[in-house]
């Protein structure tokens, strides 16, 4: 898989692999922000032990282990875990370029284009 590409939809149904996160923006349009989907917790024995063994295997951090095992309740939430990305605006520029997506200001800062790629429809998913 890409370390970054693009899905339809909103942070609603799109849920990344385990080792990639959404990108967002924040409040004030400045900073990129990196968000994992931790899912609902479910009540199966085994649910947990496949996120010890992307650990393990070296698929996630200790850190992310330990924010979504931490982090997991009965709801499915995004979890940010990077609140000033430092991500190249070129790599941005690239998919908007191969996907066609109107409406982006190429020229604006990473953050601007993050922010006009959502509102377009599309979900940035970059491999942590």
């Amino acid at each position: 898989m890409a370390s970054l590409y693009l899905e339809s939809g909103t942070t609603s149904p799109v849920t990344p692999p385990l080792s990639y996160s959404l990108l967002g923006f924040n409040v004030g349009v400045t900073q990129v922000t990196q968000s994992i989907v931790i899912d609902a917790e479910k009540p199966f024995l085994y649910y947990n032990k496949r996120f010890l063994s992307a650990l393990n295997s070296g698929l996630i951090s200790q850190a992310i282990y330990d924010n979504i095992i931490n982090n997991q309740n009965e709801a499915r939430q995004l979890f940010e875990i990077e609140s000033n990305l430092d991500i190249n605006k070129q790599l941005l520029i690239d998919l908007v370029d191969k996907f066609l997506i109107p409406n982006v200001n190429s020229g604006g800062t990473a953050a601007e284009i993050v922010e006009d790629i959502i509102n377009e429809g599309y979900q940035i998913i970059k491999k942590i």
